[in-house]
């Protein structure tokens, strides 16, 4: 290789340097320019949230209690607020096949009723109840916005088995005629929110905000299964009935 030769193999190794240089240049520039572009991402979402929280409409615990109407309720007319119906549920295994059948009865209020209610029952028609519960009157507690899966107290009924083509078939059914109340006690009311102060947020679901001192509370109008929102006739009727357990154990 003569000189000349040698000159130009330079020339094209520091040519090819150079575009490498050039190439980690830019690239650095790109890297540098996405990080600048995720941030400034980041913070314009988080001002955006942060100014629809801030403009979110809230109210104040005593605008929302203007918009209750309490209801006096009685051992005479407890059955006004609540509704009795069975519901039946299946047990699967891991090939999805049905196992097992129980059929129930809910005892829950009516679905526009806030609020508790504690009821001391009497049995009517002893056949119909479980012999190894020692007293025939049995105390539930029913929460507003709650149903059959998640009540605080299940009824004990006579349980009645049978089993056909392998699938065992538990019954724990009863009417409102085995039943009656021997006390009654609770805080239940209805609850009428206007349109407009409900807000909604990126899902789509309505909520607001209520001021009680130095705590806000968020509620949902509606339930949200994606999130574990709970609708607010659920959130107000738990909160009341977890401040009358606290009450009566202090």
């Amino acid at each position: 290789m003569n000189e000349q030769e040698l000159k130009e193999q330079l020339r094209q190794e520091v040519k090819q340097e150079i575009k490498q240089e050039m190439k980690k240049s830019r690239r650095k520039k790109m890297i540098v320019f996405f990080i600048l572009l995720l941030i400034a991402i980041i913070v314009f979402v988080a001002i955006v949230y942060i100014r629809r929280n801030n403009s979110a409409k809230t109210i104040s615990q005593e605008e929302l209690s203007q918009y209750k109407t309490e209801i006096q309720i009685t051992d005479n007319n407890w059955k006004d607020y609540i509704v009795v119906e069975d519901v039946k549920n299946e047990t699967r295994n891991e090939f999805g096949e049905v196992e097992s059948i129980t059929n129930g009865t809910q005892i829950k209020l009516k679905d526009d009723i806030c609020g508790y209610l504690v009821l001391k029952l009497k049995v009517t028609n002893p056949d119909k109840w479980n012999p190894y519960i020692k007293n025939e009157e049995q105390t539930v507690a029913i929460i507003g916005g709650t149903d059959y899966s998640d009540s605080i107290n299940q009824i004990g009924v006579m349980i009645e088995e049978d089993t056909e083509d392998g699938i065992k078939t538990i019954n724990k059914k009863f009417s409102i005629d085995d039943i009656e109340c021997v006390q009654v006690k609770g805080y239940l009311y209805t609850i009428n929110l206007p349109e407009t102060i409900w807000n909604t947020d990126n899902l789509g679901n309505q909520y607001i905000y209520v001021e009680d001192g130095d705590t806000k509370t968020m509620f949902f109008k509606e339930d949200d299964p994606r999130s574990g929102n709970f609708n607010y006739i659920k959130t107000l009727s738990s909160f009341e009935y977890t401040k009358y357990i606290e009450e009566i154990n202090e």
